[in-house]
C-alpha cells in the first residue's frame, strides 16, 4: 500500500516524510482500529482512509509531523 500512497505525492522530501510516518504509525493505527471495529477488513479500510486524509492535507500534516 505504501507505493500507492507515495504515487499520490510529489517530491522526494514529501515521499520520505510520508514513508517515515507510515512506518512509524501503520501498525499502531491498525491495532487501534481493530480494537474499535473488531473486524480486520474494516480496520484495514479505516487505516487506508486515514492515510488518504493525511495525503489530502499533506501541507498541514508536514508542519505537525516535522515538529515531532
Amino acid at each position: 500500500m505504501l507505493m500507492l500512497y507515495l504515487s499520490l505525492l510529489e517530491g522526494d522530501d514529501n515521499k520520505a516524510l510520508f514513508t517515515a510516518f507510515y512506518c512509524r504509525y501503520e501498525r499502531k493505527l491498525y491495532a487501534v482500529a481493530l480494537n474499535i471495529l473488531h473486524s480486520p477488513a474494516l480496520a484495514e479500510e479505516a487505516v487506508h482512509e486515514a492515510f488518504l486524509r493525511v495525503i489530502n492535507h499533506f501541507e498541514e500534516f508536514k508542519i505537525i509531523f516535522q515538529k515531532t
